[in-house]
């Protein structure tokens, strides 16, 4: 087992895609989670690895039992779609 440290580019119910620096094997069991101290983990298996010019981008499918939702944690960077379309109806 090994610990790296990932920027998350986009998280949904079902999975994520996070950017590492080095290659990580399209099956591999693979957990996330916070730096924020919390103690929640997000496991899963990794669909594809892409190499970029910025590194590697991940994108994790996550097990059956796991299930995000920003009631689990809420990253500082997500984008509220609902919110900018709310603000977009009103101009």
């Amino acid at each position: 087992m090994r610990t790296v440290e990932a920027v998350l580019e986009d998280i949904s119910t079902l999975g994520a895609c996070v950017q590492v620096e080095e290659a990580i094997p399209a099956g591999a069991a693979i957990s996330i989670s916070p730096t924020s101290g919390e103690t929640v983990r997000l496991a899963g298996n990794v669909s594809y690895c892409v190499h970029r010019e910025f590194g590697y981008f991940v994108g994790i499918r996550f097990a059956d039992e796991t299930r995000w939702s920003t009631g689990v944690f809420e990253p500082r960077h997500l984008t509220n779609l609902q919110a900018l379309t709310a603000k977009a109806r009103a101009h």
